[in-house]
């Protein structure tokens, strides 16, 4: 329950000066704040002003849940999607050369490929200990554990990319969202292990410790490197831009104003050659 002093200074206020205060709140905090007491849980409402799209289950569920609630659909201004892919094999370019027929195998059952890639991930954690905004390195699940996650993960995307559950999402929930302004494409909502460049619903339900390689679908030159531009055939690598720029081409009636490309302070980006020919 409230106490007194906390309920006169927070319920009692008028209702369009508490709106006013908690709308500068994230979601996770207000989630915190309406836990507080029974009152503060009526009057203060969630509200969500993005959702997030992707080759993922969870991701489309919640944004669907979110279309389908007559009044949380009213607020959304923004979607972003996540452009990358997770990876079912890593071939490092020292490795390219000789390649087997199948990934070799820990004792473990998990794919060398996929420990090596979890290894990078504890070492760039563990180089920047220094960084006092970075949490303490935690303890991580055994990679074959993690590996049978992931390998979920994975099944759960290629049933997606077979259905087009993502595509369908997206054409319904622009229905629904009236408020919709910008559409952001990013291949780097994941970040980094432990910090993502946006905290989605399929990372927010990710077990506590589990690691994986971190997605980065779209081509890249590297830091110091040369990258050669390959022609627009090769489109299939920006699925997403393909397919949002297709259905707002189509539709007459969305209210988008905005589309972004957020790359993340990545090396990499929209292949110019996409421009070479005309369109319609």
């Amino acid at each position: 329950m409230c106490n007194s002093s906390f309920k006169s200074n927070l319920v009692l206020l008028v209702p369009e000066l508490l709106t006013a205060i908690v709308s500068c709140l994230p979601n996770p905090d207000l989630k915190s704040f309406r836990l507080t007491c029974k009152a503060l849980g009526e009057e203060v409402p969630l509200h969500f002003d993005r959702v997030f799209l992707s080759a993922n289950p969870r991701n489309i569920e919640v944004a669907r849940a979110i279309a389908d609630n007559e009044k949380f659909r009213k607020g959304v201004k923004e979607i972003i999607w996540d452009d990358a892919l997770l990876a079912h094999d890593i071939v490092r370019p020292n490795e390219a050369i000789h390649l087997p027929a199948e990934s070799p195998r820990a004792e473990d059952g998990s794919p060398t490929w996929f420990i090596q890639a979890c290894k990078d991930n504890i070492k760039n954690l563990r180089n920047l200990k220094r960084d006092r905004k970075r949490p303490k390195i935690r303890e991580f699940l055994p990679f074959s554990e993690s590996w049978s996650y992931y390998e979920t993960l994975l099944e759960q995307q290629e049933e997606v990319l077979r259905s087009g559950a993502d595509i369908n999402a997206l054409t319904y929930v622009l229905e629904r969202f009236q408020s919709l302004r910008r559409i952001t494409i990013t291949l780097a909502a994941h970040g980094s292990l432990d910090r993502p460049l946006y905290e989605t619903p399929m990372i927010k339900s990710f077990p506590k410790g589990f690691n994986y390689p971190i997605p980065c679908d779209w081509p890249s030159s590297g830091p110091f490197g040369l990258y050669i531009l390959p022609p627009w055939t090769a489109k299939k690598q920006w699925r997403g831009v393909c397919i949002i720029t297709n259905i707002l081409a189509g539709w007459n009636d969305h209210h988008t104003s905005e589309l972004i490309i957020d790359v993340g302070g990545l090396e990499t980006g929209l292949n110019c050659r996409a421009f070479d020919e005309p369109h319609e």
